[in-house]
């Protein structure tokens, strides 16, 4: 289940921040084709690359995990170092 949320609070958060796939490629080291399989939900990232999906992003990993049509505030953002 955590992975579908991760599934869709991925696609959600790079559409609001209009953040492409090559984009979050630049910044994570991430490749296209996994991105593109997180964003379906053919697989889900290990710890390291949520953590630097989630720094690209802005938001905690927390943020990316959260069930989605739960009441939530604003994405923390996050120091991008």
């Amino acid at each position: 289940m955590a992975s579908d949320f991760f599934r869709i609070n991925l696609r959600r958060l790079m559409t609001e921040k209009d953040i492409g796939v090559k984009a979050l490629v630049a910044v994570t080291g991430v490749s296209a084709s996994q991105i593109s399989h997180y964003r379906s939900g053919d697989n889900a990232p290990d710890g390291e690359r949520r953590a630097k999906i989630a720094r690209a992003l802005g938001v905690s990993v927390e943020d990316l995990e959260r069930d989605p049509k739960t009441v939530q505030p604003e994405p923390r953002l996050i120091n991008r170092k």
